[in-house]
């Protein structure tokens, strides 16, 4: 029913995979009981930085709650990359570099630098976008991880359409 008919399963083969999900990763349904506990007891979410949400139209429906899960990972990502773009812009000026940081794509940052800076300009936002970070749960070390692509243009390449398209490189 949720996938308007573009997945089909019988009712017991999808209960039976929700079941090997859940049991496989079972911090995923504990942490969205504990984010629908707090938004049902709080109406306040918060990020890894410690920035709030606050549910000012608060209706609990599933449609609600899933926004819910989804805030505190997707705002912690778009806090990473505001920060790390405003880093690569103050490393830039700070270095006097002949470099651009261009375009805040919400998870990721493209910037523009002369051919021979590639490696470097890569290394720097990679750098910049891999903050530590330590869980509020269960006090786990992590980093977001990232890749890093260049090119001339900000499509990918293609063999014989986008010779000069994004490839990925090793920084």
């Amino acid at each position: 029913d949720k996938s308007g008919g573009k997945i089909v399963l019988p009712s017991d083969e999808a209960e039976r995979f929700l079941l090997d999900y859940r049991s496989l990763f079972p911090e995923i349904p504990e942490r969205n009981q504990r984010v629908a506990r707090q938004a049902d007891e709080t109406r306040i979410l918060f990020n890894f930085f410690g920035e709030p949400y606050y549910i000012s139209q608060y209706q609990p429906t599933e449609s609600n709650y899933k926004e819910y899960y989804a805030w505190t990972p997707q705002s912690t990502v778009g806090e990473i990359t505001n920060r790390a773009f405003a880093s690569m812009q103050n490393f830039i000026e700070d270095e006097n570099l002949d470099w651009d940081v261009l375009l805040n794509g919400h998870d990721s940052i493209v910037s523009q630098c002369p051919i021979e800076d590639a490696i470097e300009c890569g290394k720097k936002q990679k750098e910049f976008i891999e903050l530590p970070f330590v869980s509020p749960i269960d006090g786990a070390a992590f980093n977001m991880k990232s890749e890093t692509k260049a090119g001339f243009n900000w499509a990918p390449y293609k063999e014989k359409v986008n010779e000069l398209g994004l490839k990925d490189i090793r920084v």
